[in-house]
């Protein structure tokens, strides 16, 4: 964000914070736009997208302003008795009006019992161009109090590479530079690449230190709650690290046996402004083996692995297929998205984020789980074998895709329709009692 009027930021505003707008003069233009009371839903989604299409900024509605300067003159607020949700009301004038929907935050600060002002703060750095209803483009003007609409050729191109410059940043961030020998160099690994958007909203600058190291790695060895949504508490967990160092604006974690230093392992990379890149090695398990088959305990994988393991005799499939335990990814994912969420807080959370995943060296790369579930659906649908050696999610680059909070149940989603498994499928297998013990 550009600019902000307040010192703090808004989800801790209260009503006496909004006087800091006629205490400092601050007017209209291209950062501030008021409004003493609601406006239709055009002319709302108007101001909101002139924001999102410029440098972002902030709409308020319940301020008088100055006809001459354009200056807040009294914090009056609108009625309450008129407008009964008014966040409600402000999400349905923009997601009806503006084609992609930006991203914004509301906040309602009442100022009486039955009188509030809305604050709504835009940030910048979103994929541009924002486009109206009404088929127009409108930007902020220095010295206008309200959206213009832009017929300026150039200008509308600029808003158009800027969308792809941000695209193209991403894709460039979703990038694995690890370098591998030769030992480890056919691995498969689960990446995992996250960043807030917009971006540019956290700055946590002070993890960047040996102190920032430390309480990273202390967090990680502590349980964290898992919840299913903002109220449901499904068990906790953790994954601890016990090595860390700093990278280029960033703390790189990584949870490493002190005889295997020199080799690539689950490594966290948090960045301070907010991304993450999270790399996994997948755990390999010897399914086919007689003895491994006959420790299950579950009678219908053991089943389904039984009538692969028969026919092993005559077609090799253990000199072709490789299993990992597919339920033990979903442990390990569920607990690193969580220590992410919690490590970023609640500035993360005022946020979207961007997730993509890719998936490496996974050439006929079997994903197993030891639960009836598994076994029924591989006697059905046989073994979800993977006929390609790279996967990404999703499949253009540089676009990812939007995660909902929680982050861990989205992505454990995707990753297990990347090997071939069918959503119903992890619901059934995850959300079993035990999952988390």
């Amino acid at each position: 964000m550009t600019y902000t009027p307040f010192t703090k930021p808004l989800n801790e505003l209260i009503s006496d914070d909004l006087n800091i707008l006629i205490s400092e003069g601050i007017s209209e233009g291209y950062w501030i736009e008021y409004k003493s009371e609601f406006q239709s839903s055009k002319k709302i989604s108007k101001s909101i997208a002139s924001f999102a299409n410029t440098y972002g900024g902030w709409y308020f509605i319940g301020v008088d302003a100055d006809k001459t300067l354009n200056k807040a003159t009294n914090i009056c607020g609108f009625s309450l008795t008129d407008i009964h949700d008014p966040i409600s009301k402000l999400r349905d004038s923009i997601k009806a009006n503006i084609d992609p929907t930006p991203v914004f935050y509301p906040k309602l600060i009442n100022i009486s019992s039955d009188r509030a002002v809305l604050v709504v703060q835009v940030p910048d750095n979103q994929e541009t161009p924002f486009i109206n209803k009404d088929g127009r483009i409108y930007r902020r003007v220095f010295d206008s109090s309200d959206p213009v609409q832009e017929d300026n050729r150039y200008a509308v191109d600029r808003l158009v590479d800027n969308g792809r410059n941000i695209e193209k940043r991403f894709a460039k961030f979703c990038r694995d530079e690890r370098t591998f020998c030769k030992a480890e160099e056919e691995h498969p690994w689960v990446n995992i690449f996250l960043s807030p958007y917009p971006l540019g909203t956290i700055d946590r600058y002070e993890m960047l230190s040996t102190d920032g190291i430390e309480n990273l790695i202390n967090l990680s060895q502590k349980p964290i709650n898992i919840y299913l949504n903002s109220k449901q508490e499904i068990g906790s967990g953790n994954l601890p690290f016990n090595a860390g160092q700093l990278g280029v604006g960033s703390v790189i974690l990584r949870q490493v046996e002190p005889s295997e230093i020199a080799f690539n392992s689950l490594t966290a990379q948090f960045f301070a402004d907010g991304r993450a890149k999270i790399f996994i090695p997948v755990k390999i398990v010897p399914c086919l083996r007689d003895d491994y088959i006959e420790k299950m305990k579950s009678l219908q994988a053991k089943k389904a692995l039984q009538l692969v393991s028969s026919s092993d005799k005559e077609q090799h499939n253990s000199e072709f297929l490789t299993f990992f335990d597919v339920h033990d990814l979903w442990a390990v994912i569920t607990n690193l998205l969580n220590f992410y969420q919690d490590w970023y807080g609640s500035a993360l959370e005022q946020n979207s984020v961007r997730c993509a995943i890719s998936l490496r060296n996974i050439w006929r790369l079997v994903p197993f789980c030891d639960m009836d579930e598994w076994g029924t659906h591989v006697q059905k649908f046989g073994l979800p074998a993977q006929n390609f050696d790279f996967v990404r999610i999703p499949i253009m680059k540089g676009k990812g895709i939007i995660v909902d909070f929680p982050l861990w149940e989205m992505v454990c989603k995707m990753i297990a329709v990347g090997f071939g498994l069918p959503i119903s499928l992890f619901s059934d297998i995850f959300f079993k009692p035990t999952v988390l013990t």
